[in-house]
């Protein structure tokens, strides 16, 4: 008799050790299925920032040719040096008069993981329309590095044949003037958990209209 009881106690330690192993292995399963489901939600939460950042550049674009008297100076000289055509300032002018796109000063690449300097780096783009500054970007979505535009050389077509023009000896000019736009968009959540770092670059090329035509 207390030989059969033994073996009950046994076999109930038995099952309760299977069911305790279980319960780990199934809480592991859950947490790792709630971390690929979180961060497929804040991989689509930063894709659709960036395509609704690249829809609205696009719109300007459209409307809007590069205003390369604000440039002509700063650019030429930098393209003498590394920093070929690049310019932290989008101007376009035309339809919408004057346009200028821009990150905001609170740009520092988030894996600066430091809690407390959090808001240095929940950087924006704005678009400063005729004094009238809108948020392009939503920094309570997506994080951004700073953007830096790179301005392809241009004149106009009938400019190609003077020997002053700025597309002299340079292969990357073309009659439409196009630019791209250089950043990072990072997930709000970026810094807390390792599988939360959703980190997308964008490179992305646009064309301008041609008032010069």
């Amino acid at each position: 008799m207390n030989k059969a009881k033994w073996f009950t106690l046994v076999e109930t330690i038995i099952v309760l050790v299977i069911i305790w192993i279980l319960s780990i292995v199934l809480m592991k399963t859950y947490t790792f299925i709630s971390q690929i489901s979180f961060r497929i939600e804040q991989e689509k939460k930063v894709t659709q920032e960036i395509l609704f950042i690249s829809q609205i550049i696009q719109n300007f674009s459209d409307r809007n040719s590069i205003d390369y008297d604000k440039y002509h100076t700063k650019l030429w000289t930098w393209f003498l040096s590394i920093k070929k055509w690049l310019t932290k300032i989008l101007y376009l002018s035309w339809q919408d008069w004057n346009i200028e796109i821009y990150s905001t000063w609170t740009c520092l690449d988030p894996w600066i993981s430091i809690d407390f300097l959090t808001w240095w780096y929940q950087c924006h783009l704005q678009v400063n329309n005729n004094w009238q500054i809108v948020d392009i970007s939503n920094p309570k979505t997506t994080y951004l590095s700073q953007v830096i535009f790179k301005i392809v050389p241009y004149d106009s077509p009938q400019n190609y044949i003077n020997w002053i023009s700025t597309c002299t000896n340079y292969i990357g000019c073309i009659h439409k003037p196009w630019f791209f736009i250089i950043s990072k968009a990072y997930s709000i959540t970026y810094n807390q958990h390792r599988y939360n770092r959703i980190n997308i670059p964008i490179q992305q090329f646009f064309n301008s209209i041609d008032n010069n035509d």
